[in-house]
């Protein structure tokens, strides 16, 4: 379980490169076909064919990519809080599923 806590934020921050690389990628064929809406930059990169291909997979993968943190939300930051802490009944509540809830509610609305 140790081991996630490494490779978790590592992972998010490969993520996060990917992103902001697609994202690059995409800002770059607007500006080269002159088109702003996502269906229209993958009909005129992809051709028809292939620009449903295209968004089928930037949708999976921006499920995908909320779904692995939201998951990571839940159980990785109470067991971190748990880690390093001395109250007891803090750590209690952090164990239960309604304390794992409320911690991913905060985090889900601050960001």
């Amino acid at each position: 379980m140790k081991l996630g806590y490494a490779y978790g934020p590592i992972v998010t921050i490969i993520v996060a490169f990917l992103g902001a690389y697609t994202a690059n990628t995409q800002v770059k064929c607007s500006v080269n076909t002159n088109r702003f809406r996502y269906e229209d930059i993958t009909l005129a990169t992809f051709g028809q064919r292939s620009a449903r291909l295209a968004s089928f997979l930037n949708l999976s993968y921006l499920i995908m990519v909320i779904f692995v943190f939201l998951s990571y939300l839940k159980h990785a930051i109470p067991d971190l809080i748990i880690a390093y802490s001395d109250n007891e009944s803090l750590n209690k509540w952090l164990k239960s599923d309604s304390g794992q809830r409320v911690i991913l509610v905060l985090f889900a609305l601050l960001l």
